[in-house]
């Protein structure tokens, strides 16, 4: 009889452990759809569901209804095909390969403008406190913030596009993007979970970050504020952009890098001089355009510096 009660109290145990362990939310492809399944009732799906249909509102998209919804004892599954961004349906479960993990987040946040754009830590930490974008409490975090982990708090060492304390946007560098939980990914990087759910414990490695959008009227791409006429050919916008996508010149011949590089050095002068334009007017008579502005030609030059390295030429 002890070793049958034992065995009893070893069997709940292991099946609470199990449940515990079991993930609260998911979402996941399904012949197609796009399912999302929540532990609880299903008016707690639809909460979530409407904080979603937010943040892609304000992403500038338009949102549908959550359909097929479905409660099986604890557990409430529905079809949210209208309800997220564009970009996070093109990316749960493709073959995309990041470059690196800094592009994700800006690119869901359509914060720079392809998904295998190659973008680097200065150039995240740039938007994050730029002017787009406004610091969260991680305990405050809500769906569509760009998460960040440093192993110090003035370094950013990760980066990811938070969904829920469960669900997380993430990839390291040359591999797909991935749906994964936020909790294994604080685990990987030693943050205590205590700093996502109570804001505790947080020893400044973990931050999160709430960013409009560029505005995309007047952000196409990286060179939308450069006068049309200063290319001569719409080619040597995207071989410019190819570069940066992918970090390098691809096999150009001589004599068009030394043309590229002409363009680049072109591209400083107008830079410069917008730049200092914009600084010169005092923060506080500037208008919110205007700060925008700034904040692209600070962010030009970044490029710039990058273009430059790739061109083999100091900036």
């Amino acid at each position: 009889m002890k070793e049958i009660a034992l065995l009893l109290v070893i069997g709940i145990l292991l099946a609470n452990t199990l449940a515990s362990n079991e993930p609260k939310q998911w979402l996941e492809k399904n012949g197609g759809d796009l399912v999302l399944t929540m532990s609880g009732s299903c008016s707690n799906l639809l909460e979530f569901a409407e904080a979603v249909s937010h943040w892609t509102t304000r992403l500038g998209e338009t949102t549908g209804n959550v359909t097929d919804i479905h409660q099986d004892n604890h557990i409430c599954s529905a079809t949210v095909n209208d309800i997220f961004p564009i970009s996070v349906k093109m990316l749960v479960d493709s073959a995309i390969k990041g470059p690196i993990c800094y592009t994700l987040p800006l690119f869901v946040s359509k914060i720079i403008q392809f998904p295998n754009e190659k973008v680097f830590k200065d150039e995240l930490e740039f938007w994050t406190s730029s002017s787009l974008c406004q610091a969260i409490a991680p305990n405050k975090a809500k769906v569509g913030d760009i998460g960040t982990i440093g192993f110090s708090s003035a370094m950013v060492d990760h980066a990811f596009l938070y969904i829920s304390d469960y669900i997380s946007l993430d990839t390291l560098a040359m591999r797909p993007w991935r749906l994964q939980s936020t909790f294994d990914i604080l685990k990987f990087y030693n943050v205590d979970a205590d700093c996502l759910t109570k804001g505790t414990n947080c020893l400044d490695k973990l931050k999160f970050y709430r960013c409009s959008t560029l505005k995309q009227s007047k952000y196409k791409n990286i060179f939308s504020f450069v006068p049309s006429a200063f290319f001569k050919e719409e080619e040597q916008v995207s071989i410019l952009e190819s570069m940066l996508v992918i970090g390098k010149t691809y096999s150009i011949d001589h004599s068009h890098k030394i043309r590229y590089i002409d363009i680049v050095k072109q591209l400083w002068v107008v830079q410069k001089e917008e730049f200092q334009k914009l600084e010169n007017i005092p923060p506080n008579q500037r208008t919110d355009l205007e700060t925008r502005e700034l904040d692209y030609w600070t962010f030009m030059k970044l490029r710039l510096n990058r273009l430059s390295t790739i061109l083999s030429f100091p900036g």
